[in-house]
């Protein structure tokens, strides 16, 4: 079943969101199952640019996020399994800490999965100003959803989204083990010394 969002309040949100010039990330937990055809996207939040799209669409076993420039699905894309419940976080980085560089990061589980430069006078919107549509599910594989999250005019670093990662797990247990696994840092820098007490390799 495909259900269709637009609420004036939260779709001006999502164009704030998804626009060059701001600060963004949309966080989505669910899963798929029962897919029949995996190239109808079950999320979309994106509007048609010519013969193509800009925004995020995430299909059965992917995600996409495209930008008017960055056009080609197979250079910002990450997969995912079916039946498996997935935490995907897709940041859009504008001007990394002043250093005139812009990003768009998809993370998959709280993992930087795939990463993109793109450039000044870019966009995510096919036209400035526009609200666009948040539509969830299709008649081609089940969507369960269990959370979605906008952070508008922010980015998040790497701790933070593996934060809402762990925010978005069921039983105490796996957040224990996932708060072990991840007590890397120090502040918002890896603290190489712990990383090594904890085995893994560093360079």
């Amino acid at each position: 079943m495909k259900k269709k969002i637009f609420y004036k309040v939260f779709a001006a949100t999502l164009a704030c969101v998804l626009l060059m010039f701001v600060f963004g990330i949309i966080a989505v937990n669910m899963n798929t199952n029962n897919i029949v055809n995996e190239d109808e996207a079950v999320i979309s939040i994106a509007g048609d640019y010519n013969d193509r799209y800009t925004g995020i669409k995430i299909y059965p076993t992917k995600a996409c996020v495209l930008s008017r420039n960055k056009s080609d699905e197979s250079i910002a894309d990450v997969g995912f399994r079916e039946g498996v419940r997935t935490h995907i976080a897709v940041n859009i980085i504008n001007n990394l800490r002043n250093t005139g560089l812009h990003y768009m990061r998809i993370y998959v589980n709280g993992i930087l999965s795939r990463e993109y430069r793109y450039e000044s006078g870019d966009y995510f919107v096919p036209t400035i100003g526009t609200n666009g549509n948040i539509i969830l599910g299709n008649t081609n594989a089940d969507l369960t959803i269990f959370g979605m999250r906008i952070y508008k005019d922010m980015a998040l670093e790497s701790n933070h989204i593996l934060q809402d990662y762990k925010a978005s797990m069921t039983f105490l247990d796996e957040k224990i083990a996932f708060n072990t696994a991840n007590s890397i840092y120090d502040g918002l820098k890896i603290d190489y010394a712990t990383c090594n007490k904890l085995g893994y390799n560093t360079l």
